[in-house]
């Protein structure tokens, strides 16, 4: 595929990795260095929904001796951190975790309470990765209100994000 694109010239760079879901599979994963990584050894992973499990701090410092630079997915999609506020996500910060937002979060696709936390990260230059979440059309036709978003145009003229060549 990476020989079609650059064939096609096409600007994009393709690269193979996961995001792992936090369960114990993901914590033998770190101990066994088994990660897939992408970048400079960047670790995509997502928290269960419902609740914040206790070993992620431990997972991240194990990480993190292990060379790995761990990026929590959608931070802003998780009720328990909404609740509690920025300083819910305070010590993973302090603790070199990056974080991904969902552009469609910025455009409230998910709902109104994920809208306003996402904005609130933005506000606070907590954001250092944009994904699409990609899933089919009508997530597309959201991606394209979502990029139009001044929350959105705030992060690309932020000088924080990673992949600043999201939309181009």
């Amino acid at each position: 595929m990476k020989t079609v694109i650059k064939q096609s010239g096409i600007k994009l760079e393709l690269e193979a990795a996961a995001e792992y879901y936090f369960d114990e599979y993901f914590l033998i994963y770190i101990k066994e260095e088994k990660l897939l990584t992408f970048g400079e050894r960047y670790v995509l992973f997502e928290l269960p929904v419902m609740s914040k499990p206790q070993q992620v701090e431990d997972a991240v410092f194990e990480m993190t001796l292990k060379g790995y630079k761990p990026v929590l997915a959608h931070p802003e999609r998780y009720p328990y951190f909404q609740e509690s506020g920025l300083e819910s996500l305070e010590k993973l910060k302090s603790m070199g975790v990056l974080f991904q937002l969902n552009a469609l979060s910025l455009v409230g696709f998910y709902s109104p309470k994920v809208q306003k936390f996402a904005h609130q990260l933005v506000k606070n230059n907590w954001i250092e990765w944009v994904g699409s979440d990609m899933h089919n059309q009508r997530y597309f036709e959201a991606f394209k209100k979502a990029i139009q978003n001044d929350y959105y145009q705030m992060l690309c003229e932020s000088g924080n994000l990673l992949n600043n060549t999201l939309t181009e």
